[in-house]
């Protein structure tokens, strides 16, 4: 089409040149860094007000995109989106692990992961979206589903008690553990 509307790259003339680091290197190193950061986070944060917020800067960061004209400005989300989203991974797992027990967890744990390939399967209606109205309404239409699933994470998902499902003695373990590391 050659049309700045319907191709990115004909907007952004450096994508020929930048594509690669992109989506590889902005938010791969990114991702990994903050994955790590974020679930150390996960034992001392309300994990679910923590995803909330998450899924919602991850959003907020797609939608900019979305808005503004500026290369520089791409790339610096692409590297806020990387981080972001993997923060989501060690929340939801350590939510997941106190909400199901552990006959139930592998099944809980391999939905949330089924989850992540269903979505990287629908991603290929986002050629349809782009075709129709242009990779700006793409990136405005899916900040607002991070928002919007932010906010539905904070408001329906409870936070579970951390570690319902560990015997006593485990539990006390853990205690110690924990005030341990407060002293």
């Amino acid at each position: 089409m050659n049309s700045e509307i319907f191709e990115m790259g004909t907007f952004y003339p450096e994508l020929k040149h930048w594509y690669g680091w992109l989506i590889g290197v902005f938010y791969t190193i990114p991702y990994c860094f903050f994955g790590l950061v974020a679930g150390k986070m996960t034992d001392n944060v309300n994990r679910k007000n923590f995803l909330g917020i998450v899924l919602m800067l991850a959003g907020l960061s797609v939608g900019i995109t979305g808005f503004y004209d500026s290369f520089v400005l791409l790339a610096f989300m692409r590297c806020i989106h990387g981080a972001l989203n993997s923060a989501s991974n060690p929340l939801s797992f350590s939510i997941v692990q106190d909400y199901f027990p552990p006959e139930r967890r592998s099944l809980a744990n391999s939905l949330i992961q089924a989850g992540n390939y269903i979505g990287v399967a629908v991603s290929s209606l986002s050629i349809l979206l782009i075709s129709s109205y242009g990779w700006r309404f793409l990136y405005r239409f899916m900040g607002a589903i991070g928002i919007i699933f932010g906010l539905v994470s904070m408001i329906f998902v409870k936070e579970p008690e951390r570690g319902r499902f560990l015997d006593a003695a485990t539990k006390r373990k853990e205690a110690r553990k924990k005030a341990e590391r407060a002293s």
